[in-house]
């Protein structure tokens, strides 16, 4: 029915106009149903105008205010697919839509998909595609008639889903706030940018202590690169901040050399660097599963193995 989309998108603007790409293609295979979008952060109206050459149905925007949190963004949903009966809401994955989704499927008792990597047609109908078991195994699963949907970040490219003329409107909703803000401090500038860095050395419970990790920066720094490190490093040791955390709920890394030093190899930090080019494991323990998954492993004491390779480097820079 024209003025009302079957598929809802839902983000900041950016994350909005990204989603056009997933979302334009499931609309064109229900026969070009319409696509609306909700804008969870407040945004000038003036940049806002930049969806309608998408193709959009409709751009929900919440009149002077963000939602914040994921019992808002949930409740937003609620009342909304309550009116106008969507088919599928879609976003971007995130901590927050994660758990708005979570909240709001379990209310509705619909399908949730997460971390999808993309959206295919069979002679059945849709299949979403996503990769498991730290992604060593990619699934395949029949999207059902209404479901929510994660796709995974950058999985999904702008498009334009139609010449439909979109409307920009204010929402109402029924918001209860239960969590008052009382301080917003800025997050400080991220001097680690591990998932642009062409070399990674990357720690692990290998090392004995928080300062025996000065010998790894001297390295990367040796190397022209950057020092990641596991889980037990950043989550549960905290001698460096979650910025360098590598794998599954970490970063996910393409670095063209990755070194684990001291790293034994679990599935969630294997998932994080599945696409290096070039994996080397430094570990004393030979049935380290890292070696299972290295270009290049070196059974050995990091210890050892660091101020060589280190002086090495730097001779080899002498000429």
């Amino acid at each position: 029915m024209r003025g009302i989309g079957e598929i809802l998108v839902i983000g900041s603007l950016g994350d909005i106009r990204d989603l056009t790409g997933v979302a334009g293609f499931i609309s064109s295979n229900l026969g070009d149903v319409g696509v609306d979008a909700l804008l969870i952060s407040y945004t000038d109206l003036r940049f806002v105008s930049e969806l309608e050459s998408f193709g959009l149905e409709n751009v929900y925007y919440i009149e002077e205010r963000s939602l914040e949190t994921p019992e808002e963004i949930s409740s937003a949903l609620i009342q909304m697919i309550k009116s106008h009966d969507y088919r599928y809401i879609i976003g971007v994955s995130s901590k927050i839509l994660k758990e708005a989704f979570a909240i709001a499927s379990q209310k509705l008792e619909r399908v949730l998909m997460v971390d999808i990597a993309s959206i295919e047609r069979d002679e059945k109908g849709l299949v979403a595609v996503r990769s498991v078991m730290a992604g060593r195994v990619r699934s395949r699963e029949r999207v059902p008639e209404k479901a929510f949907i994660i796709v995974g970040v950058g999985r999904s490219k702008p498009a334009k889903i139609s010449d439909r003329k979109t409307m920009i409107k204010p929402l109402k909703i029924d918001l209860e706030r239960k969590l008052n803000i009382l301080e917003r401090k800025p997050k400080a500038a991220a001097t680690v940018r591990l998932e642009e860095a062409e070399i990674i050395v990357s720690v692990g419970r290998g090392f004995r202590s928080k300062e025996d990790l000065k010998i790894a920066f001297e390295l990367a720094e040796a190397l022209g690169g950057q020092v990641g490190c596991s889980r037990p490093i950043a989550a549960d040791l905290k001698w460096l901040p979650e910025e360098h955390w590598v794998g599954l709920s970490g970063k996910k890394v393409k670095p063209k050399l990755y070194i684990a030093l001291g790293i034994s190899g679990q599935p969630q930090h294997i998932a994080g660097i599945l696409d290096s080019r070039i994996i080397v494991a430094v570990n004393k323990d030979p049935n380290a599963p890292i070696f299972k998954n290295s270009d290049y492993g070196i059974v050995g004491d990091l210890y050892e193995f660091i101020p060589l390779f280190k002086d090495m480097i730097k001779s080899l820079k002498a000429g």
